[in-house]
């Protein structure tokens, strides 16, 4: 994962943003409930674009968004996720310095 806070889109769905430092206790549980992942491993994931920790992320994103739906029921196409590094805004990084991801 190049960053703990990242803009995350699927297709045309902006799925809000993802800050791994804002993380709850909460979300962990629910995390390894729903999809087996610990943290840890969902993280190490993240950052070798495995399947299941991406499939975790948007249902952890559409989740707090208010959907409820089955984590492993989420299917979408890999090409169509995209990460992009959001300011850290305890860092005072400027916009400019975002690189955004695409998972395709």
């Amino acid at each position: 994962m190049a960053s703990n806070v990242m803009r995350v889109k699927l297709a045309d769905e902006d799925l809000g943003v993802f800050d791994f430092q804002k993380m709850t206790v909460f979300d962990g549980i629910q995390l390894k409930a729903k999809s087996g992942l610990t943290i840890k491993q969902f993280v190490d994931g993240l950052s070798e674009m495995d399947a299941a920790a991406l499939q975790a992320l948007v249902w952890l994103l559409r989740t707090r968004q208010g959907a409820v739906t089955e984590v492993h029921a989420i299917n979408f196409a890999i090409g169509d996720l995209s990460m992009e590094e959001e300011p850290d805004p305890t860092q005072g990084t400027s916009g400019s310095d975002a690189a955004a991801t695409s998972v395709s």
